[in-house]
């Protein structure tokens, strides 16, 4: 289409009246006000447009011839699986889309798409003491379907327990862990026990021992004390510990290695006593007159033998007249019998022992036995198992009836436990969820703050004052704590910017008006 310019207004006599577009005229008479334009060549210029891989634009790739001071738009719409990057405007950059050509020369412009990279999740690594993570602990941003291994890594002195996978224990080490969405993993390390090592008791006929023979695991450093328990007719004579001869009783052994104790008993050698033979004149005896030792219990035959012209008349044994010939003299002392015995074996969990101290005791029966238990530091007493029955009082009366086993159970005094009170704003939630918590004392508790669509972490509050912006936040438990998670609206996107340019179409008399929107 032609282009025009202004040039003057004529008037009904062919007069110049006016050479600006704008013109006041008196009417003080019928006039006629003409307008004249000239129509002005004006130049062009090309614009060649093309596109990357990714997408296309409109107008479509091509070169296009447009008069010199047209505004061209041109749209990148970049497909499916990619994104609008930037333009390239006769090789600079420009970001706006659609994007505004001002032809007041020759142009080229490049449409830049890009692959829409995969969604990012992040990974939060922490690990309790005694140990780290290989990644070290910390937050990583990964691209979503990745897969990452994390290896657990113990100090000395402790081992590796258990991952706490978003709060699911997973075993294994490395664990791999595929970022389908956001994960917190949490190490866990426990203090290495110490190696144990075997006490194998045996013992001979006559005897046992508590713990009974067998082999026992303990752990190093573990003083074990083993009584030795005689059978009726035997004596306790002496242990072979590892070969070497040992007579106390009970025995202590320190677990500093594999150890073999065997206890050795010995028959009770019945007592002796003494018959003394002795005859008037007129006789002898067989055996022969005289003082002879025999074990208790012997039946000693005598027989009195006269002389020729006498007879044998009596005996007198311990003062009494006994007739018989031979006479069988039972070797035996008559004493009051004792009354019978019962054991009271008593044992302890760790973390304490009694009064008496664990072993095994004989007492008469009928006597009531008075045990106390009493808990090392860092531990209390927590109950008896009395011939396998629970009691709790403390010191425990045990009557003596029959054997008895008296087991005192020690526990360890747990830490304190504090609450951790989690709470959130509209807009948000937190892992583990809002709702109150209980850590022990000294313990880390990781919290992540996860804001909704439209929404943004802020801040978090922690006893109502503390302002922290971290996220995920770490906590120290060494008291109760509140922690409250706050959540802002995200700023909304800004509005399309509208630009009016005003075109003279060429017409006499007639203006038009374009309008278009520019990306602010």
């Amino acid at each position: 289409m032609p282009r025009y310019r202004f040039v003057e207004w004529k008037d009904e006599t062919g007069a110049v009246v006016g050479t600006t577009p704008a013109i006041t005229l008196l009417i003080d008479r019928d006039r006629t006000l003409t307008a004249h334009y000239e129509e002005v060549v004006v130049p062009t210029h090309t614009l060649t447009i093309s596109a990357t891989v990714g997408g296309t634009t409109s107008p479509a790739p091509g070169s296009y011839v447009h008069d010199e001071g047209t505004v061209v738009r041109v749209t990148a719409y970049p497909g499916s699986g990619y994104l609008f990057d930037h333009w390239l405007l006769n090789g600079v950059t420009r970001t706006e889309n659609p994007i505004d050509v001002l032809m007041d020369r020759g142009h080229t412009l490049h449409a830049v798409f890009v692959a829409i990279p995969p969604p990012e999740h992040t990974l939060t690594i922490s690990a309790t003491a005694g140990g780290t993570t290989s990644p070290a602990p910390g937050t990583y941003t990964h691209p979503e379907g990745t897969v990452v291994r994390v290896t657990a890594v113990p100090s000395t002195g402790y081992r590796f327990s258990h991952w706490e996978l978003d709060a699911a224990v997973r075993t294994e080490n490395p664990i791999d862990v595929v970022m389908d969405r956001n994960h917190a993993l949490h190490a866990v390390f426990e203090v290495m026990p110490p190696p144990e090592h075997i006490l194998t008791i045996t013992s001979t006929a006559g005897g046992t021992t508590y713990p009974p023979p067998g082999a026992h695991s303990y752990p190093e450093g573990t003083t074990v004390t083993v009584t030795a328990i005689t059978d009726a007719g035997y004596l306790f004579d002496h242990w072979e510990l590892d070969g070497a001869v040992r007579t106390e009783n009970p025995v202590n052994v320190f677990m500093d290695r594999d150890h073999t104790l065997h206890a050795v008993f010995v028959a009770i050698p019945p007592p002796e006593h003494t018959l003394a033979i002795s005859s008037t004149a007129g006789g002898t005896t067989d055996p022969a007159p005289g003082f002879y030792r025999h074990p208790e219990g012997t039946v000693v035959g005598v027989t009195a033998i006269p002389d020729a012209g006498y007879l044998f008349d009596h005996w007198v044994l311990d003062g009494v007249t006994r007739t018989e010939n031979p006479i069988d003299v039972l070797m035996a002392v008559f004493v009051a019998i004792p009354p019978p015995q019962d054991t009271l074996t008593i044992s302890s969990t760790a973390g304490g022992t009694t009064d008496p101290a664990p072993g095994a005791y004989f007492y008469p029966v009928g006597t009531v036995v008075r045990v106390t238990a009493i808990p090392d530091a860092g531990y209390l007493f927590d109950h008896w198992v009395l011939d396998g029955v629970t009691r709790t009082e403390n010191p425990i009366d045990v009557l003596i009836g029959r054997d008895h086993t008296l087991h005192a159970v020690f526990v360890a005094i747990p830490p304190p436990e504090h609450t951790l009170t989690i709470s959130a704003t509209a807009g948000g939630t937190t892992y583990p969820a809002p709702g109150s918590y209980l850590y022990l004392e000294g313990s880390i508790a990781m919290v992540i703050a996860y804001p909704e669509k439209g929404y943004l972490f802020d801040h978090w509050l922690i006893d109502g004052v503390t302002r922290e912006t971290v996220n995920p936040i770490s906590l120290l438990m060494d008291k109760d704590h509140t922690l409250h998670a706050v959540f802002v609206e995200a700023p909304p996107v800004p509005p399309p910017k509208i630009n009016m340019l005003a075109l003279g179409l060429g017409v006499a008399g007639m203006v038009g008006i374009a309008y278009y929107a520019t990306k602010k």
